[in-house]
């Protein structure tokens, strides 16, 4: 066994109960799963010269309790008075042996002195052959446990046999079943577990014998079918050049589905029966000479060297026995030859090199039998010497005794057995040789020293030989040896059976043959029998454990020692804790195994391995090398120690890493209720009939069930070894250093999380670690007795979540006993079992409390007690509330919550809190979840300043407590369960409440957050004001105290983030909302509208969609919170500039909305028209993402997108100093262009560009920068005049009759805001002279103002502006009369008029038209100037 050491990383040992207890459990399923033997094929190859020994002196003989009985009298009787033959042999499967004299055949049993045998002689020829046989199910009565199938001379015949009492009443029943042999003798009948009979004939022939339930039309119910043909045998016996080869034995492999036949001369056939025994038999290949096989195999001319007779007596083939697969995955046969030798052979294809010394034969598609190779021969066992280690060679030099002539051999799981024939019975002798399972030579050392880790040297087959002499040789070559079947309950322990109907996929493949050393923990000796001559002969053979018993018996301390330092200190260790465990041993024996056991001259010391160069420098003072690696210490237990943990290990083997739970196809078959609790008569036909509707239910939907995978006698059986162990772990004392030989390396003490301990300290924790694992697995097994076990389970667990379900299916007993999950899954089914008991069967409730309490109180405690009892309390309330009791239900529900409090923890909370809303008790489903969680949070900071203590396990996490509270806040609020919500749910009970009654409980449950204070609740608080964002449930959210809600707002939006620029999520940006309208309740303005404008100004994360629309609310929330700020006086940090900042951000906002609103109808007609690649694809996605500075919406969307208006109100917002004013001039002009090209005709051009003055100006005027009047008045003349901005095709002669200059003064007068004297004085300077115009660049190079038509149209202009502005100082009404206004004003208008009279008199015009024109204006100009200086 290799060593078991933890490796301590800079001497640091975890100190931690709960961990201390996993590593416990991961080193019982390293050493458990080691327990499985090496392939025989490789023990064979690896086998050393040494192959044979025998047992030490002064050990007992492998040979234990032999006794021989004479045959029951009234069979001598019968034999001296025979007429023709006798037979006999032993059948173990029933532990019955067996003879025949003449026709009649007696049965007894093999364990009972003087037993009365059984008669039967129902047959009139003689008895020949007896073979027994497990029938095939349905041909025969249920009674019928075994068929005894009888072959005389002339028929065969089939008995049945019935066991009753365990077995040991037998009683035989003729079944009228029988045909003709046709005159062949039987010599073997072998059969399959499913029932089929073969038989090997005395004609050569192998024959079956078929059997149905009745006859049919082409076939009788019983019949013989040969299965193999030789010519020879149809020739009559004058033509025959041989005689007769009779076939003497048949043998049949059913796991591998290969039938082996042996004949009278050692000429061995192989059939093929199909991979599960089922097909008709075909012959493979057929071997004339075993021995010849293996000389071939061995590369010499003969096995046997010499030609002498004896020699050839001795390669004569005596006995075929199979080799199981559990032994071997290669060897399927071994073949005994007379002189003792074996050969071990395969009838598989080769795949792993075997193809040597091969009788081939026809091929097959599947990995059937194709072949028989030899695979390894092994010398005979010698007959002298007593030394253990004794080679072969020397022990037949040592010996004097004649060569062995083996008459009869047995073989099965590593036991060999040799019947050796003399021609005096006295001389006969049983050769007994099995594996020798101590050490090998090189390996034994001094104890306590333990061996090194498992090798190649240990792999090797090695025998112990044990020769025992006989009174009287063997009965018969073939059915006088066999082994007594283990009892079931012992099988079943080693490889527990699967319930029927359990899925492939759940089933977890057999181990192979294990080690005797792991198995005499838990099978008692194995029992042989052997009939003789003289009688029976039974005996059993010892095992490791029995030596070690006799060794402690005799209290030999020389011996002692041997057998320690024989097995290994650590082997020795575990079998003394198997004897101090035992309820069977002797109070010497036990007091001398526990001696052994805490002696450290045989099992050590824990020690503490450093380095030696480390050593011997801290020795000598010498200087540290520093290119040298440092090794780590490493902590080495005791064999004790770890003899302990392997005894542990193997008797929990079996079951330790198996699934506890497992899926079945077939209805479940229901019991007296596991055998526990007894039921009536009437409630097990309820059960009977509610497990038929659930089965049908249950295959409708094709789920399968769960059921127990272990039998409730295996788990009986597992607890009753273990509570031994558990009493011997407690009570022993810790060991204590002799320290008179303590190295200073024992002496060491290393650092464990601030504690020092020695490896002494560090040994004993490992040990409390495996009492206290030990311990809690026995209450596993009560616990999987009374819950897993019970009949009710599979119910039970039908109404589990199919997640619950298919962790059950996973769950194994490791898991069970040392996770959290294995006790989380644990309280469910406890959880789920009393829900039911207390639905069906209340008054059951308590037993099953107590039987729980009493088995497994690390599972179910008092606290669960008293949970449960709370719980059964809720059930009084639902029965009172039925009745209309309301008084006695609150009564009910109050004391329930009462005790809920007390022992919050120790149980489903989920389903206490659906239970308490099904009865409206809203206060109940906060109080008990924040109980629960402060119990936790206290529980948890114990364990952090005591870690030494035993780990405690809660049905419930914290994050569990919150989520019930969260789950009912989601259900009321939402009136919708969850998507995985099972029937009977919270979250379905929340959901299907009354709308009424669900705010009512949201009202309750809010009033009862409200008084939480304190940091113990934090984060419950934390999850719940989290459910109810996720609900929207935003009023009642900020209802809650402030004191908490704001820093966790603070917290979960990302404030600071915010104000920097930075990305928000959804998310965030939410909770930033939340925590703004929290200030705003609060009255506190300024830091809400801080937290608008955060939010107004975040950018997006992930892609999200945050409109722009969305962003103007909150700028306009923000101002309204900021001027609100200002004038409460509680400014928060806010002045006016804040508003004035926030008023300017809005008008941005306006703009880049106005920009967007552009960009997705262009788009949108970009898609109609087909286009694919429009710009303002990318725009649209580029202005809804995030806010956009001044310039880049200027120069990135406005520009491009020639959105000219919005580019002058950003020239105006801006203030942008512009000198000569090129910008703001160049953009009116692309707009006016702009929009005179919409204008669905050149006469309308004028007006469209005038309607795009008004709209504007209004916005701008009076800003220099962004309206110069004069610009925009000369180009909306020109264009009216035809000379700008018109196409050329459009440009036409106008009169001046058609002219209607009020249309551009009446645009100017409005786009200044009704203003008339800003537009008055554009047109002067239009008027000015080139002298006077000449410091303007603009106007200077305009040429066509010089041209009597163009100065003729600005007159006229000038002429109704002068109207309009008249028009403005008209006299305004009031109650006292009217009255006249700007009479200065008017005056100055007159005098403006007669300069314009004598301007448009002294035009020099040589048209006529014009010149008229002229004279007719200056004349309107002189009448409105008397009259307005009248």
């Amino acid at each position: 066994m290799s060593d078991v050491a933890r490796r301590l990383d800079g001497f640091d040992v975890v100190g931690d109960a709960g961990e201390a207890l996993e590593d416990a459990a991961k080193t019982v399923s390293k050493l458990a799963s080691d327990a499985e033997q090496a392939d025989l094929v490789e023990l064979l190859r690896e086998a050393p010269r040494e192959a044979y020994s025998f047992q030490n002196t002064g050990w007992p003989t492998d040979v234990v309790g032999l006794k021989t009985e004479e045959l029951p009298g009234v069979v001598l009787e019968r034999y001296n008075t025979r007429q023709s033959v006798c037979f006999c042999g032993v059948l173990p499967e029933i532990s019955r042996a067996w003879a025949s004299v003449d026709n009649t055949l007696f049965l007894w049993r093999l364990d009972v002195v003087d037993d009365v045998p059984v008669e039967y002689s129902g047959e009139e020829q003689a008895i020949v052959a007896v073979g027994l046989v497990k029938p095939r199910s349905g041909v025969f009565l249920e009674a019928i446990s075994y068929v005894l199938v009888v072959a005389t001379t002339v028929e065969l015949v089939m008995v049945g046999l019935c066991l009753e009492d365990v077995g040991r009443e037998l009683t035989l029943h003729p079944l009228q079943y029988s045909c003709p042999t046709d005159a062949t003798i039987m010599n073997d009948i072998a059969s399959t577990p499913d029932g089929r009979i073969f038989l090997a004939g005395a004609d050569e022939a192998l024959y079956e014998l078929v059997y149905a339930q009745s006859d049919t039309w082409h076939s009788k119910r019983c019949k013989k079918v040969r299965h193999s043909q030789n010519l020879s045998s149809l020739l009559p016996s004058v033509l025959r050049l041989k005689g007769s080869d009779a076939l003497r034995q048949v043998i049949v492999d059913d796991k591998r589905g290969i039938l082996y036949t042996r004949s009278e001369q050692g000429v061995v056939v192989v059939y093929d029966v199909g991979a599960s025994a089922k097909d008709a038999p075909r012959k493979v290949v057929e071997v004339k000479s075993i021995a010849q096989l293996a000389a071939q195999a061995r590369g010499q001319g003969s096995m046997f060297a010499s030609a002498t007779s004896s020699v050839k007596r001795g390669a004569k083939l005596v006995h075929i026995a199979i080799v199981q697969p559990e032994e071997s995955t290669v060897v399927t046969l071994v073949a005994i030859c007379a002189d003792g030798r074996r050969i071990y052979l395969t009838a598989l294809p080769p795949a792993r090199g075997y193809s040597y010394g091969v009788a081939s034969g026809t091929g097959v598609s599947r990995q059937g039998p194709s072949r028989l190779s030899v695979v390894e021969q092994r010398d005979p066992p010698p007959q002298g010497g007593n030394q253990r280690g004794m080679t072969t060679a020397q022990a037949l030099l040592n010996t004097t005794s004649r060569a062995l002539e083996i008459e009869a051999g047995f073989y099965s799981s590593g036991v060999l057995l040799l019947s050796d024939a003399t021609p005096n019975d006295s001389d006969a002798r049983l050769i007994l040789s099995n594996r020798d399972l101590a050490l090998p030579p090189h390996l034994q050392l001094p104890p306590p020293t333990p061996p090194p880790s498992s090798g190649s040297g240990t792999r090797g087959l090695r025998e112990v030989v044990t020769l025992q002499r006989l009174d009287g040789r063997c009965a018969s070559s073939l059915g006088s040896l066999g082994e007594i079947p283990m009892p079931k309950s012992v099988r079943e322990a080693l490889d527990p059976p699967y319930p029927t109907g359990t899925l492939p996929e759940a089933r977890v493949k057999s181990v192979g043959l294990l080690s005797e050393l792991v198995t005499q923990y838990m099978c008692p000796r194995r029992t042989f029998v052997l009939m003789t001559n003289t009688g029976i002969v039974r005996f059993e053979k010892a095992r490791p454990i029995d030596t070690l018993r006799s060794v402690l018996e005799k209290n030999i301390p020389e011996q002692i020692e041997e057998f320690f330092k024989s097995y290994g200190p650590i082997e020795a260790a575990a079998m003394c804790v198997a004897l101090s465990v035992s309820g069977n041993e002797s109070n010497a024996v036990i007091l001398a195994a526990k001696r052994a056991f805490d002696d450290p001259r045989l099992t050590g010391e824990p020690n503490i391995a450093q380095d030696s160069y480390t050593a011997n420098q801290e020795n000598n003072g010498g200087s540290f090398n520093m290119g040298r690696a440092i090794v780590q210490p490493v902590l080495t237990f005791s064999s004790a120690q770890r003899g302990m943990y392997l005894f542990t290990a193997r008797i929990m083997s079996s079951t330790w890493e198996r699934a506890i739970i497992v899926p079945v196809r077939a209805p479940v078959q229901t019991t007296s209720n596991g055998g526990s609790r007894p039921l009536s008569p009437a409630m097990k036909i309820a059960n009977k009939a509610l497990g038929a509707v659930q089965a049908a239910a249950r295959y409708m939907s094709e789920e399968p069930a769960l059921r127990c995978s272990m039998d409730i006698t295996l788990l009986k059986n597992l607890h009753e070894r273990l509570i031994p162990l558990v009493a011997f772990l407690k009570q022993r004392r810790p060991r204590i250093s002799s320290g008179a030989n303590l190295s200073a390396n024992k002496r060491r003490r290393v650092r464990s999380n601030g504690t020092e301990l020695t490896a002494l300290q560090e040994e004993e924790r490992s040990l409390a670690a495996l009492s206290a694992l030990v311990s809690r697995t026995a209450q596993a097994l009560s616990f999987i007795s009374i819950i897993v076990a019970d009949e009710r389970f599979s119910r039970v667990a039908d109404t589990l979540p199919s997640a619950v379900r298919k962790e059950l299916s996973q769950l194994s007993l490791k898991k069970l006993v040392s996770t959290t999950q294995g006790a989380r899954l644990a309280g469910a089914l406890i959880e789920a079992m009393m829900s039911h008991i207390m639905a069906h069967a209340r008054h059951s409730a308590e037993e099953l409390a107590t039987e729980l309490q009493k088995g497994c109180p690390d599972f179910f405690g008092a606290d669960s007690r008293t949970f449960y009892h709370a719980r059964d309390l809720l059930q009084l309330a639902r029965d009172a509330r039925a009745r209309k009791e309301n008084a006695l239900r609150d009564q009910y529900v109050n004391d329930a919550i009462a005790l809920f409090m007390k022992v919050p923890t120790a149980g489903d909370l989920s389903s206490v809190c659906a239970e308490l809303v099904d009865l409206r008790a809203f206060h109940g489903v906060t109080a008990v979840p924040l109980a629960a969680a402060a119990a936790l949070e206290a529980r948890a900071e114990e364990i952090r300043y005591a870690s030494a203590a035993q780990p405690n396990v809660d049905m419930v996490d914290l994050q569990s407590c919150f989520e019930v509270t969260c789950t009912t806040i989601r259900g009321l609020a939402t009136g919708r369960a969850d998507s995985d919500a099972e029937p009977g749910s919270l979250s379905r009970v929340a959901a299907e409440l009354p709308e009424d009654i669900r705010e009512r409980g949201l009202v309750k449950i809010l009033e009862q957050l409200q008084h939480v204070s304190g940091a113990d609740s934090q984060d419950f608080m934390h999850r719940v004001f989290a459910e109810l964002i996720s609900v929207k449930r935003d009023g009642m959210l900020l209802s809650l105290p402030a004191a908490i809600l704001e820093p966790y707002l603070a917290s979960k939006s990302a404030l600071t983030a915010a104000q920097q620029g930075g990305a928000l999520t959804p998310g965030e940006a939410r909770n930033l909302d939340l925590l703004a309208r929290l200030y705003a309740a609060r009255s506190l303005f300024g830091l809400a509208a801080q937290v608008d404008c955060s939010l107004a100004e975040r950018r997006c994360a992930n892609d999200e969609t945050f409109t722009l629309d969305h962003r103007m609310a909150l700028y306009e929330r923000a101002l309204s919170h900021a001027r609100k700020s200002v004038d409460g006086g509680i400014t928060n940090g806010l002045d006016a500039s804040f508003c004035e900042n926030v008023d300017s951000k809005i008008k941005l906002l306006d703009m880049q909305r106005r920009i967007l609103g552009v960009c997705v109808e262009r788009s949108r007609q970009a898609r109609e028209a087909g286009s694919s690649n429009a710009p303002e694809e990318t725009f649209v996605y580029e202005l809804e993402r995030e806010l956009k500075q001044l310039s880049d919406l200027y120069n990135d969307f406005a520009k491009p997108c020639e959105l000219w208006d919005i580019c002058l109100e950003m020239l105006h917002f801006s203030q942008y100093h512009d000198p000569d004013g090129e910008i703001a001039c160049d953009l009116w002009d692309k707009l006016l262009l702009k929009a005179a090209a919409r204008a669905p005709s050149a006469s309308t051009c004028v007006r469209e560009a005038c309607l795009a003055v008004r709209e504007l100006g209004v916005k701008l005027f009076p800003s220099d920068v962004a309206f110069p009047v004069v610009h925009v008045a000369l180009r909306l003349e020109l264009m009216a005049a035809g000379l700008w901005g018109v196409p050329d095709v459009a440009v036409e002669a106008q009169s001046e009759d058609d002219y209607d200059s009020s249309e551009v003064s009446d645009a100017l007068v409005v786009a200044c805001k009704g203003l008339a004297e800003p537009v008055q004085r554009a047109y002067d300077k239009l008027l000015a002279t080139p002298a006077q115009r000449m410091h303007d660049k603009r106007l200077s190079r305009v040429d066509a103002l010089q041209t009597p038509r163009m100065r003729v149209r600005l007159l006229r202009s000038v002429y109704f502006v002068l109207q309009l502005w008249d028009q403005s100082l008209v006299p305004k009404s009031t109650a006292y009369g009217a009255y006249a206004t700007g009479g200065h004003v008017r005056a100055a208008i007159g005098d403006l008029c007669v300069s314009y009279a004598s301007e448009s008199r002294r035009m020099q015009c040589p048209n006529e038209h014009i010149r008229a024109s002229a004279e007719e204006l200056a004349a309107a100009f002189d009448t409105f100037g008397r009259r307005l200086l009248a």
